[in-house]
């Protein structure tokens, strides 16, 4: 054996080497006759992989590598420097392949680790947005670029960059609702979100219309209010103006549209009638009901369609609410307290377009 080769190796170095090892497979030092590594050692690598180069201390002997996973290659040993390349890698852990090194009789092992993805900020949400061309960004935290995001619609198309997920959106000449939907993943983290391009002024959905429902004893007697949705003053969302006769005129702020939902807040005091303050709220029975057996957050949502002619109507989607009716609660303050006298409980909530 040449007497040249170091056979010398830092314990602290071979421990973390086999750190993720069972315990009864670990080497002793008296296992090997080390090979000193200058430069390399335990090489670490981001997730997406790549290239990087093992160098150990001169010898005479012929150095051979071999690595003991499949996902770390020995591209090349040329003196004494071992060339790594790594895979890409979509896990969240972190992951080890062990090197072994031999020259001569002489032999060493070290470690090549490979940090899993690490995503601190991405979480993104169905998103509308109004017909122009415009460019929709999503930014994320990551220690990684976005490894993919695709969509199969020709009118979006997708640009990962460094910390934001870009999307540009062609325009939408025709006014017509359109949807695609998006698939991302950080490796092995998978999701997706729906992208929606809807204009409901364009659309023809302002203005007008008529709000209606089925309310009175046993819910026979056809209740309707005139209405009014309007876009928000700071235009992110949309208002809608209900009039019941001379007695109640009553506002739902923060209407949000949710593709071809419009989504009613509910909880909060929307007006006044007479003496008392109207809550929008779903509590069971025609009766008077308690406030703490109500339906008080969350929105109530209007399903938007067009019928055989091409006028818009909506219907109610009470399906999460179980046997809960949608309800006008009266409180003679601002805020709910003690029991309500409840003046409108209706079901087969209809909104038809004027």
């Amino acid at each position: 054996m040449n007497k040249n080769i170091i056979r010398i190796l830092s314990l602290a170095a071979l421990l973390a080497a086999f750190a993720c090892e069972p315990k009864e497979n670990i080497p002793s030092m008296e296992d090997y006759d080390l090979i000193s590594v200058s430069s390399g050692a335990d090489l670490a690598f981001k997730a997406i992989g790549g290239d990087g180069v093992i160098t150990i201390s001169p010898i005479d002997e012929k150095l051979e590598a071999v690595s003991q996973q499949s996902w770390c290659h020995i591209t090349s040993v040329e003196g004494n420097k071992i060339s790594v390349h790594v895979d890409e890698y979509g896990g969240l852990e972190s992951r080890y392949a062990k090197i072994v090194l031999k020259a001569g009789e002489a032999e060493a092992v070290t470690v090549v680790q490979q940090y899993g993805i690490i995503v601190r900020t991405f979480d993104p949400k169905d998103i509308t947005i109004k017909n122009n061309a415009q460019d929709v960004t999503i930014p994320y935290e990551a220690n990684e670029t976005l490894v993919n995001a695709v969509c199969d619609a020709d009118w979006a198309t997708i640009i990962v960059e460094p910390e934001i997920l870009r999307i540009k959106v062609a325009e939408n000449t025709s006014k017509e609702y359109r949807e695609t939907t998006v698939n991302w993943n950080f490796g092995e983290m998978k999701g997706s979100f729906s992208l929606v391009q809807f204009d409901i002024a364009e659309a023809g959905l302002l203005g007008d219309w008529l709000f209606s429902g089925m309310g009175g004893n046993n819910f026979t007697t056809k209740y309707e209010l005139n209405g009014t949705l309007s876009e928000s003053a700071d235009g992110n969302g949309y208002s809608l103006r209900l009039v019941y006769q001379t007695t109640m005129d009553v506002t739902f702020e923060n209407v949000v549209l949710n593709k071809t939902q419009l989504m009613l807040p509910l909880g909060g005091c929307i007006g006044k009638r007479g003496s008392y303050f109207v809550f929008p709220i779903i509590a069971p029975g025609a009766g008077v009901t308690s406030y703490a057996k109500a339906t008080t957050e969350g929105y109530l949502p209007m399903e938007l369609k067009k019928d055989e002619e091409g006028v818009w109507y909506g219907t109610a989607d009470m399906s999460a609410f179980g046997d809960g009716v949608f309800r006008f609660e009266m409180w003679t303050s601002d805020t709910h307290e003690g029991n309500s006298r409840s003046r409108m409980a209706l079901k087969d909530l209809r909104m038809d377009k004027q």
